[in-house]
């Protein structure tokens, strides 16, 4: 009995312990503060034709060096470019090595949008959304670097001709890396994971039903066991209760990020209320 009231409570505070969702956003990849230039076309001296470019190094505020991946798993809702060509590119994201001696091996994780570019060196925005992981790397397929700042022979960003194929085994970079990829991604928190709090709900409810039943059926038994039993399912249900916030909490999350209620029939399975009870009636 005490081990399905544990039960109860720790499957009602595992709600609470997804990620929160509908947050602000944050950004990965370049800061977008330079416009483009010097960046090498072809992509690989010697290889024709588009490549793959990855962004390992992408500098901060204060201008210093450093990899700006994917802070958690998410969705990316909008990637952000500058371009000094008009061009076809797809935005794309990546898993990369540590480089050695100028060498880094790269994994496609996910492909995003194929558009094409106006190519002023302004900042052009374009809606996404693809799930990634913590920790992938900005990536864009393009007929060339036109999207690259470089300065001083930046080793940033590092170039595979042919382009990369997802689900391929990772592949070694060719020729010299090159400076910053001018690419930005805006990532969210995955929204739709309110979406597992809210399916939940039938799950915490047939455990509160068990639970109401066998402690019913502890007070027919034995008269003596009623006071006990009803404080216990007053704390069930209080704790029933709060599974039925959190599923409230997923909803509003939910309409936050996406502008819509969820349309499914909201689960529920606690039948309690209407739960029949046999008595027993003296002779006479």
């Amino acid at each position: 009995m005490t081990k399905k009231l544990t039960a109860l409570a720790i499957a009602v505070v595992g709600l609470f312990a997804l990620p929160a969702t509908g947050q602000a956003s944050d950004t990965f990849g370049s800061l977008l503060k330079n416009g483009p230039a010097n960046g090498p076309s072809p992509c690989v001296d010697g290889v024709p034709g588009p490549c793959t470019l990855v962004g390992y190094i992408n500098p901060n505020d204060a201008g210093d060096p450093v990899t700006r991946p994917a802070p958690y798993d998410g969705v990316v809702v909008k990637v952000r470019i500058r371009s000094a060509a008009a061009e076809p590119v797809t935005f794309r994201f990546a898993t990369i090595g540590a480089p050695q001696a100028d060498v880094a091996n790269a994994q496609i994780a996910a492909d995003g949008p194929t558009v094409t570019l106006q190519g002023t060196g302004e900042i052009e925005e374009y809606a996404a959304r693809v799930a990634v992981k913590q920790g992938v790397h900005v990536a864009l397929d393009a007929p060339s670097a036109s999207m690259v700042y470089n300065q001083g022979g930046d080793k940033f960003t590092y170039l595979y001709a042919p382009p990369l194929v997802k689900g391929d085994s990772p592949r070694a970079s060719q020729g010299e890396p090159t400076g910053q990829l001018l690419v930005q991604a805006v990532i969210e928190r995955d929204a739709d994971r309110a979406l597992k709090v809210w399916y939940k709900d039938e799950e915490i409810d047939a455990m509160y039903n068990s639970l109401f039943r066998e402690l019913l059926t502890y007070m027919m038994e034995d008269p003596r066991n009623i006071g006990l039993c009803t404080h216990l399912l007053f704390g069930a249900k209080n704790i029933e209760r709060i599974g039925d916030h959190a599923t409230n909490i997923a909803e509003t999350v939910y309409y936050l990020v996406h502008g819509s209620a969820i349309t499914d029939q909201r689960p529920k399975g606690d039948t309690t209320s209407s739960t029949p009870v046999a008595l027993k009636r003296s002779a006479g």
